[in-house]
């Protein structure tokens, strides 16, 4: 996104910190061989393959979120991405996805996913430089955090894929 004056600062800077959590998630996804890339180091924990698919499903639902109907926000749009910001970091909270953002158990094609998310992340950067992200979007609350903003739903995305960046990291 090229950024010109009439291009809010939000879109600015969301752009750019998706451009870069991008860029970190596809090099830590390409260090995976391809049984690497499928080996799971517990059977209750997902494979870098499984997360990788995971955060796929999440980015196109967040696409299709975010061209859902919104609403004019009656509080800063930015509100709850400290709330966010400590939940995600906690550890201890584990979240239940829902079932449409659970992946295949199917062996996983590292530099296919790669791609995919690629493809999928060049959508959202389109999207963010044409809708307002101060608008909230209540058909699609936040099991966490309720009634998001697009402001947050690019945070949140930003942040959960630093979550499971860490786990990547740590798998190798």
């Amino acid at each position: 996104m090229k950024p010109t004056s009439k291009t809010p600062l939000y879109s600015v800077v969301l752009s750019f910190s998706l451009k870069a959590n991008t860029y970190q998630l596809l090099e830590e996804l390409s260090r995976f061989d391809n049984p690497a890339f499928n080996y799971k180091p517990e059977a209750h924990q997902w494979s870098a393959g499984e997360i990788a698919e995971h955060l796929l499903l999440f980015d196109l639902w967040l696409n299709s979120i975010l061209q859902t109907a919104s609403k004019n926000t009656q509080r800063d749009p930015q509100d709850k991405i400290n709330m966010i910001t400590a939940g995600l970091a906690n550890r201890f909270i584990s979240m239940e996805n829902p079932t449409r953002l659970n992946p295949a158990s199917t062996v996983k094609e590292p530099q296919k996913l790669i791609k995919q998310i690629s493809n999928s992340r060049k959508k959202l950067l389109v999207l963010i430089s044409h809708i307002d992200l101060t608008r909230e979007y209540p058909g699609t609350p936040h099991p966490l955090f309720g009634v998001l903003s697009g402001v947050e739903w690019i945070n949140f995305q930003i942040l959960y894929t630093r979550r499971y960046l860490e786990q990547l990291q740590m798998m190798k």
